[in-house]
């Protein structure tokens, strides 16, 4: 088992972020889970998007994407979950590595409204079987719309 030593704040940087995602992509298959797109964003949309190289605490959802359509992802699907939580077991994560806190309440971006044509500028990079891609923009922090800025 390999144990990323997050316990004391470490943030990921690209190699742990991929070897975390993997380990989830494994987890989801293992649990029989069905397949899960992700839309992320922040640091580690920037990482997995390789536009900077720099460090992220966790690994934030703004929206789930559902046949082809984006949806709130709050709740949290609860194999997706499960599978995150055994994850951070695994290898020593804080238990909300992967959160839904921009989209969770009545003021998250999903909720507000995301940018007009943003399903259209997403990527994908696939981790496993039943986790089929996470999904980012590729827009950086000096491209991200106003309503998506801290006040």
């Amino acid at each position: 088992m390999t144990v990323l030593n997050h316990t004391n704040g470490a943030p990921f940087d690209s190699a742990s972020l991929d070897l975390t995602l993997r380990s989830l992509a494994i987890r989801l298959e293992q649990n029989g889970a069905q397949p899960v797109e992700l839309v992320v964003c922040g640091g580690s949309a920037l990482i997995l998007s390789r536009l900077i190289a720099r460090t992220t605490r966790d690994v934030d959802i703004v929206a789930l994407i559902r046949d082809s359509e984006l949806c709130a992802p709050a709740p949290m699907p609860a194999e997706l979950q499960q599978a995150a939580t055994e994850v951070a077991e695994d290898l020593g994560l804080p238990e909300d590595w992967l959160n839904n806190g921009p989209s969770r309440d009545e003021g998250g971006l999903f909720q507000k409204g995301l940018p007009g044509g943003l399903q259209e500028r997403l990527s994908q990079r696939s981790f496993g079987n039943r986790f089929e891609g996470v999904r980012r923009s590729p827009q950086g922090p000096a491209e991200a719309p106003r309503s998506w800025q801290r006040r």
